[in-house]
């Protein structure tokens, strides 16, 4: 099985946050409730992170694609992953 990467750096074997929310959110628009609790029930993470960690910190992790192509900030709290 996968593990966690929780530096977002892509090695082999390893899965990002990135990559989870990307699986289960891609082309849709999505709030970011809803990404934390999908991130939180993913196998992956196995429910490793608490909800009060999730709601402060996956969002900033995920900031640095932000603007980009791939996380797309539509308005407070809604985004459009690519």
């Amino acid at each position: 099985m996968k593990r966690l990467n929780t530096n977002l750096n892509n090695k082999q074997n390893d899965v990002s946050l990135l990559d989870i929310v990307r699986h289960h959110f891609r082309g849709k628009t999505v709030t970011s409730k809803k990404i934390v609790e999908k991130v939180n029930n993913d196998p992956v993470t196995n429910g490793i992170y608490s909800k009060k960690y999730l709601n402060s910190g996956i969002l900033p992790r995920l900031k640095g694609y932000y603007g980009s192509e791939t996380i797309q900030k539509v308005e407070k709290g809604l985004y459009r992953i690519n």
